[in-house]
């Protein structure tokens, strides 16, 4: 589940929450003229320009991007030990590392893998 979880993130959703906030960003820059009354709850409306507003969604990409990346860090740790429930108990020695090392040339993004061992 890790990995299929990982090859998402790195091949859909990250690339698309970059160009969301890229061109986010863009129209902030291209709208910072353009006055709109702003909304708000219980108090007079004030002006901001339509450049401000969308400034606030590109950070709200912005941020989520951060905490996706900062999520895959608890991703790439695998429990994989050679036994049913990742303990590396009656396998080979070493296992665990040879298979992290095998599956990091297969996925590039994996370069962080950490395999996870009663061993250890």
């Amino acid at each position: 589940m890790h990995i299929a979880t990982v090859e998402q993130l790195h091949h859909l959703l990250m690339p698309a929450l970059q160009h969301l906030y890229k061109t986010l960003l863009e129209k902030s820059q291209a709208w910072n003229r353009i006055i709109k009354v702003g909304r708000t709850h219980l108090q007079d409306a004030t002006p901001l320009t339509l450049g401000q507003e969308f400034s606030g969604y590109a950070t709200q990409i912005k941020l989520s991007i951060d905490r996706i990346k900062d999520s895959l860090k608890r991703l790439y740790p695998l429990a994989q030990g050679g036994t049913a429930v990742g303990t590396g108990l009656n396998s080979k020695p070493d296992f665990d590392v040879k298979f992290a090392r095998r599956l990091q040339s297969l996925q590039n993004f994996l370069s962080s893998l950490l395999p996870i061992s009663s061993k250890q």
